[in-house]
Parts: C-alpha cells; sequence; structure tokens
C-alpha cells in the first residue's frame, strides 16, 4: 500500500513538474515572436485593422506569470520589456512604479507602431510613459500648460503617487 502510494504521489510530482515546464516554454515561444515582430505596436493599426503583434502579446501576457514580467522588464530586447511593462500595468501596478522609476533614464530605444504611423525608435522610458498615459489617461485640463515636460512632469507624479 505504501509503495502505491508514493508512486502516485511520484506521478502528481512529475505531471506538475512538465506542466510548468511546458507553461514556461510557451511563454518562451511568444518572446521570440514579439522579438521576431521587431517593433511595439498598439493593438488597433492602420485604419482599424489588429496590429500584427497583438495576438502575440495576449497570450504573452495570459502565459507569463508575475515574475516572469518583472524579469522580462529586463530583458536585453526592448520590444519584450516594453510588452512585459504593458502587461505588468495590468497584472501589478506596485511591481509596474518600481520597473517605471527604476528605468526612467534608461538609453535604450525600442521601434514603435501606433495607430498607422511608424515612428523611428523611440526611447524606452518614453514608450512606458505612452502606455502608462493610455492605462491612465488624465484630464489634460489639470495640466496647467501645454508643454510636453510638464505632462511627464503630472504624468510621473500621478503614476508614483509622489507629490
Amino acid at each position: 500500500m505504501r509503495a502505491k502510494k508514493l508512486q502516485i504521489a511520484l506521478f502528481f510530482m512529475t505531471f506538475s513538474f512538465f506542466s510548468c515546464h511546458a507553461q514556461q516554454e510557451n511563454v518562451h515561444v511568444y518572446v521570440k515572436k514579439l522579438i521576431a515582430g521587431k517593433r511595439h505596436e498598439s493593438q488597433i493599426i492602420g485604419i482599424g485593422l489588429p496590429g500584427y503583434q497583438w495576438p502575440h502579446y495576449l497570450k504573452f501576457k495570459e502565459l507569463a506569470t508575475k515574475k516572469q514580467l518583472v524579469r522580462f522588464c529586463h530583458h536585453t530586447n526592448g520590444v519584450i520589456r516594453a510588452y512585459a511593462f504593458q502587461a505588468l500595468l495590468e497584472v501589478d501596478l506596485e511591481a509596474a512604479k518600481k520597473i517605471f522609476d527604476e528605468q526612467k533614464d534608461l538609453q535604450m530605444e525600442v521601434p514603435i507602431m501606433r495607430g498607422c504611423v511608424t515612428f523611428s525608435p523611440s526611447p524606452l522610458p518614453e514608450v512606458y510613459r505612452g502606455l502608462v498615459w493610455s492605462k491612465f489617461p488624465w484630464s489634460i485640463e489639470n495640466i496647467e500648460t501645454d508643454s510636453t515636460e510638464k505632462a511627464h512632469f503630472t504624468l510621473y507624479y500621478e503614476f508614483t503617487g509622489k507629490h
């Protein structure tokens, strides 16, 4: 009887290990697909067309754990960093705030596409600000001037909660 319980326990441990390993492999498949796309895209591109990268991003977000997303925010590829940060905004706001603060002066550029416009590579901190801005679209009336600098200053303090 004891041998049978040991066999059952061993089976479940093996099954759990391989299930977890398969999930990690799937995340990395989507990481590779996002890297192959060579740019960070919005959900809609062109005239109402879904972004080419969007389905890959959704699977990446679904499969990645919070711990993996934080790790991917430190990836050598800026596109992966941007998608990981975007997903982290939805999963763990505090962790996203920490990444935002840590990388606010990072000198890394990311090709982006918004709507039907492809921009030349943008600094990663600017991409992060755009993602935060789209997640928390504060009213422009609350900004006293039209200056971009003032908008970014306000965005940073609204996001981090520091006053």
